[in-house]
């Protein structure tokens, strides 16, 4: 086959355009003994295409894979998996979402301007109400304090 064929055909196996029959008609040029010394080179590329075919595994891939080392996960694993990522992630957003509700809760309290006295002097009162019952748990566990410290002294 002349040079300038191959070549134009080599043009169009790279690119993705050939046909089969062309394909051919370039293995059987690399195939034979009259190869052109500008298109050598390649003669190497063709010969691997076709001793690759000839190769076989000897065995299955899965028949190479032990026993012992396959590991497949249940769906009941798989399961148990998905609802502890799923309770923490709803942990973890009830948690934040709490938290921020209770800052804006706070940050409304602190921001409230009260025009009408009568409503100011209530809403202090349940301020206070709220402070004194917080004191109240306060000084409930410091009422303890002094009993546990008499426990606690080792010299008298």
């Amino acid at each position: 086959m002349e040079t300038g064929k191959i070549k134009s055909l080599l043009e169009k196996y790279w690119a993705g355009e050939s046909s089969l029959e062309e394909e051919n008609a370039i293995k059987a040029y690399y195939q034979g003994a009259d190869i052109d010394k500008e298109l050598m080179h390649f003669k190497a590329l063709f010969n691997y295409y076709d001793e690759s075919k000839e190769i076989t595994l000897e065995k299955s891939i899965e028949s190479m894979i032990p026993a012992e080392e396959a590991k497949v996960i249940s769906f009941g694993r798989l399961r148990a998996i998905a609802a502890a990522v799923i309770i923490l992630a709803v942990s973890v957003f009830g948690i934040n979402y709490l938290s921020n509700q209770k800052e804006a809760k706070e940050k409304q309290m602190m921001a409230m301007e009260v025009a009408d006295p009568e409503e100011a002097y209530e809403l202090t009162k349940e301020a206070l109400a709220y402070l004194s019952s917080n004191f109240e748990k306060g000084s409930k566990s410091l009422n303890k304090l002094p009993a546990a410290m008499e426990s606690t002294i080792i010299f008298k």
